[in-house]
């Protein structure tokens, strides 16, 4: 079946590098085709079929998706249902991956096998489907403006959304995904296993499976590392005691945050903070 191309000078505004749609259905481009510039997907309801890269893939109600520029693909509905479509250039791209440097995984966002697709909370989805329909609440001769509202939109996007999806190994099922992002989060990973369980909704035993089976690590191990990474960063840059680095995150007993933290590290806590500031200025 022959492959089609869609060109940006064919969709994009020049001016804003960008071109954004509310549809209830597919009227054009049902067969397999390729891009010049990328497209996020939000699926406001029902569910459509994405055929991408050889692969069927059902996007549920509540997903964003990012479609790249290699990407071939065609979409079609399963159910009745309402999507927004924002198209962007491959220079908008391009300069937000410098800005966000090297730190940030963009091989892994643009050059694997099947794009990054995250499932969002209805919370989530009500929020973005607000910020993508404000889009057409600017003027539509103020095309700086909605070229600067498009990138902070696609900055946020990307970063809270997409970083967390290539982040984790790829097989981790997207519901998880977001769960240990939330974990990430001081006031998840303060209160421990309670806290993830509460997250999950599913029993202790499931959950150390699904662990151990998609990270090589349990739910404690894993909570233990969101904790000592902020322990570091308050020992590196932070002037706290350290019973109160400890307590601050979320280790209730001194000795086990001393056990867990040189395990981690092979030193003690003050060692560490005394070997990386052994000078700290009393005016900081």
């Amino acid at each position: 079946m022959t492959c089609y191309e869609r060109k940006a000078k064919f969709i994009l505004n020049p001016e804003t590098e960008a071109h954004y749609a509310i549809a209830s259905s597919y009227k054009g481009a049902k067969f397999p085709h390729v891009h010049d510039f990328y497209e996020l997907l939000l699926i406001v309801k029902g569910k459509q079929l994405l055929i991408i890269n050889g692969k069927k893939t059902v996007l549920a109600e509540a997903s964003l998706t990012l479609i790249r520029i290699q990407d071939i693909h065609y979409k079609e509905y399963l159910s009745e249902g309402l999507h927004i479509n924002v198209a962007f250039s491959k220079e908008t791209m391009d300069e937000l991956m410098q800005y966000l440097s090297a730190g940030f995984p963009k091989e892994m966002l643009l050059q694997s096998e099947i794009p990054p697709s995250v499932i969002l909370t209805h919370a989530e989805k009500k929020i973005i489907q607000t910020r993508m329909e404000s889009l057409n609440l600017i003027n539509i001769n103020e095309t700086n403006s909605v070229k600067t509202n498009l990138r902070i939109l696609l900055f946020e996007l990307l970063t809270k959304y997409f970083t967390l999806a290539t982040a984790e190994r790829d097989d981790v099922p997207s519901w998880l995904v977001v769960i240990l992002s939330e974990m990430k989060k001081k006031s998840n990973f303060t209160k421990g296993l309670p806290a993830l369980l509460g997250l999950a909704d599913i029993g202790h035993e499931h959950l150390c499976r699904l662990f151990k089976k998609h990270l090589n690590a349990t739910p404690t191990e894993y909570i233990n590392e969101q904790r000592i990474n902020y322990a570091l960063n308050l020992l590196l840059h932070t002037d706290m005691e350290i019973v109160d680095v400890c307590m601050e995150s979320g280790f209730s007993s001194l000795s086990h945050f001393y056990h867990v933290f040189k395990e981690r590290f092979g030193l003690t806590p003050a060692k560490y903070r005394k070997q990386f500031i052994p000078i700290r200025s009393d005016s900081n």
